[in-house]
């Protein structure tokens, strides 16, 4: 496995050590052995043991180091720790020596991480380039099996025209594109955007109207008997309504018949669970009339399967690297042996996949989870793994160890588990890289900078999770806190188990409501009193949001999950299910389907002053669990209306089915309230962008019950939206897993 850039950072480390050290004419040895701890305490114990005045920045805690070490001189231990963690040490007048971030080197690190990205892109335009020349004059096909486009990119003059602009772009300033950012890219560009020109630019898209325009008149019969033949195909097999809805109509090509006043490109990387996404870089295009009507959209993945080729395939772990290949020997067979508690942890990590539902919670293990500063999650399996292979081997540890790391699913098999097992993990992980140099066995993340980003923030983790735990459920501002300490990366780590047992918001809610995370981090930039303000139904201009707050809001409109909606669809939503809006905004399709969609259309010159937000409160029922018992974490520890219609529908499909749904009796619950806010972003006098959150409260003695015993108000709450679930296309596709769709015909579309 190679370390990009590690041969880098070993030189630069042994040079910036060396400049310190030079007056040294001795060095202590050292012997030392921990599991996963922050570089601040690894440093401490260090400091104790040698006697030596050591110090750390605050930057030290978003290291995790797990070391083995015997009998190594003091300053190549010093040496090799600052090259683990991409800093340098400082020595200070008095004696003490600092550890410090490198920033140069830290920059220099980032410049080529981009460059392998950059890389990885060109591989896959590579491959578009190639597609475009192999399919020369070939006939398109009819373009109503939109199911199966994705996977035939070449299959229309739009896609193709896409194909080919594509090829235009840098792939520097793709690789420049973050999670949730994107480029708009238009032929009539304002501030916020970015220009598309060139005469290689106008021949396509002047080619692209009539050739789209004549094969659109050639197949318009044969689109037909294929719609006619994929419905008959839905029927038969029960294939959702949702599906035919929003592949099938939504995406019909219609005729070019107007003039075309400019056309858009967007190049946008999706936030992490955003629904259609998962991180992944979308490439759309959008031909506009004069007044901002969408005649063409097209889509296609750029990285994908697609083009049967994938960004980290540049960057996905090899074998171990150094100064030779290593020949199996017999350290590689010899057993790992995980400590119990790892395996008790492991046990709770991997708990959905033992049958019978997750195991009971120990009080022990328990407190590890709710203690992350005091029990460093990565102090486990993962730490049991890295040292069995340095004492087995020989070999002088130094592992930065990132909070994506994960050997868990090891622990499980502990009698199968070898040294070799672990390497060969280590050595598939793209998480990290290793190098063997001589008898030292230096682990790092594979991207150094983009793991400090990403490194859970284990104070904030613990402050949540002992309120979530002490209360027994999450307050609105408890998520909002936890929102504005980390990225949601972080939060989504394996380091971050105790976030989701203690019953994240992401996981329970992040397919109905777009946008969730970024939407807590703006609700954590505002005061009591703002907060307040817009509860009683006043409105905040844009102008009178403070900076963070303003640059929050900024970040979310123009970010690849913006999601921009006319006004006059809101009156058009009202009554779906959260799947079916979230699915009609997306499903069919992340390209614009009218200006008012397209951010750097509807705010040409940034932010709006005079934009402004309002909210929407709705009062429901709240069912918390009643009883903490150690299993009581996560799901249904608190509840609304929505996911007790969702889970009582579908355990009724299942009975009716003859099934099993696995949900066990959840005991009884706590009835609270829960005040559903609905964030309304005012970008113009034509669209909006809205949000979701939720805030819950229980009031001291409140009432006991079971789910099938609601008060009468919440159980009304509850059976309507059964009702409307009853009616809804994306359910429909559900319903075919418990073969209750046989023979089901896809509802009537009216093109809404």
């Amino acid at each position: 496995m190679r370390i990009r850039g590690l041969s880098v950072l070993f030189a630069v480390g042994a040079l910036g050590l060396g400049a310190v050290c030079s007056a040294q004419t001795e060095s202590k040895t050292v012997t030392y052995s921990t599991v996963a701890k922050t570089a601040d305490k690894v440093i401490a114990d260090i400091a104790a043991e040698t006697g030596e005045q050591l110090e750390v920045t605050k930057d030290a805690l978003r290291h995790v180091l797990v070391l083995h070490v015997v009998d190594v001189p003091l300053d190549e231990l010093l040496d090799r720790i600052a090259t683990v963690t991409s800093s340098r040490w400082t020595k200070e007048s008095d004696g003490r020596r600092t550890l410090r971030p490198d920033q140069p080197l830290r920059r220099r690190l980032e410049r080529e991480a981009q460059q392998e990205r950059a890389a990885a892109i060109q591989q896959s335009i590579t491959k578009i380039q190639k597609q475009l020349q192999e399919a020369g004059e070939q006939e398109y096909g009819a373009g109503t099996d939109t199911m199966f486009r994705r996977i035939s990119p070449m299959s229309t003059p739009g896609s193709v025209a896409l194909a080919k602009l594509t090829v235009l772009l840098r792939p520097a300033d793709i690789a420049g594109i973050k999670n949730g950012q994107r480029i708009v890219y238009s032929t009539s560009p304002n501030r916020m955007q970015r220009s598309l020109g060139g005469n290689a630019v106008t021949s396509i898209l002047d080619n692209l109207v009539a050739e789209h325009n004549a094969w659109h008149r050639s197949t318009a019969q044969q689109r037909e008997e294929e719609r006619i033949e994929i419905e008959k195909k839905l029927v038969l097999t029960g294939e959702a309504a949702a599906i035919f809805m929003m592949t099938i109509y939504a995406q019909e090509p219609k005729l070019i018949d107007s003039s075309v006043d400019e056309a858009l490109l967007v190049v946008e990387r999706g936030a992490p669970g955003q629904l259609g996404w998962n991180g992944g870089i979308s490439v759309s295009l959008s031909l506009l009339d004069a007044t901002g009507n969408v005649l063409l959209s097209e889509e296609m993945g750029l990285g994908s399967s697609s083009f049967d080729n994938d960004e980290s395939a540049a960057t996905s772990g090899g074998e171990l690297e150094g100064e030779g290949d290593e020949e199996v020997d017999e350290s590689d067979t010899a057993p790992v042996k995980f400590r119990d508690i790892s395996v008790q942890v492991a046990r709770v990590i991997q708990r959905f996949s033992f049958e019978g539902g997750p195991p009971e919670i120990a009080p022990d293990v328990l407190k590890i989870f709710t203690s992350p500063v005091q029990n460093e999650p990565l102090s486990f399996a993962e730490s049991d793994g890295l040292l069995a292979v340095a004492k087995a081997k020989g070999w002088n540890l130094v592992a930065n160890v990132p909070d994506d790391f994960d050997l868990s699913r090891l622990a499980l098999a502990e009698g199968e588990t070898t040294v070799g097992t672990v390497l060969e993990v280590i050595g598939g992980d793209s998480n990290v890289e290793a190098m063997l140099d001589g008898d030292w066995y230096s682990l790092v993340p594979a991207n150094p900078v983009l793991s400090l980003t990403e490194r859970l923030d284990r104070a904030a983790m613990q402050t949540y999770v002992s309120g979530v735990r002490a209360r027994g459920y999450t307050l609105l501002d408890d998520m909002a806190f936890l929102a504005s300490r980390m990225s949601e990366e972080a939060s989504r780590t394996h380091a971050a188990q105790a976030i989701r047992l203690s019953g994240h918001p992401m996981d329970l809610t992040s397919v109905g409501r777009e946008g969730l995370w970024e939407t807590l981090r703006f609700w954590g930039l505002l005061s009591s009193g703002v907060k307040q303000s817009l509860l009683r139904g006043e409105s905040l201009n844009f102008n009178q949001l403070g900076t963070a707050a303003r640059d929050q809001v900024s970040k979310m409109v123009y970010g690849s999950g913006a999601n921009l909606i006319p006004r006059a669809q809101l009156a058009e939503e009202r009554g779906m299910t959260m799947w079916d809006r979230l699915a009609t905004r997306r499903m069919s399709g992340q390209s614009i389907a009218s200006y008012l969609n397209e951010p750097t259309e509807v705010m040409p010159e940034g932010l709006p002053a005079m934009g402004s937000i309002s909210i929407n409160v709705t009062s429901g029922g709240l069912a918390v669990m009643a009883k903490r018992g150690s299993s009581n974490m996560g799901f249904f520890q608190a509840v609304g209306a929505e996911e007790i219609a969702t889970t009582q529908f579908l355990q009724d499909l299942a009975d009716k089915a003859g099934r099993d749904m696995g949900i066990s009796n959840l005991g009884t619950f706590k009835i609270g309230t829960r005040n559903k806010l609905q964030i309304m972003f005012h970008l113009s006098q034509e669209a909006v962008m809205a949000r979701s959150l939720n805030d819950d409260s229980i009031e001291p003695g409140a009432r006991v019950v079971r789910l099938t015993d609601l008060p009468v108000d919440f159980a009304a709450e509850v059976n309507a939206i059964k009702a409307v679930l009853a009616k809804s296309p994306f359910v429909t596709m559900l319903m075919m897993g418990f073969g209750s769709a046989q023979g089901a015909k896809p509802p009537e579309y009216d093109g809404h």
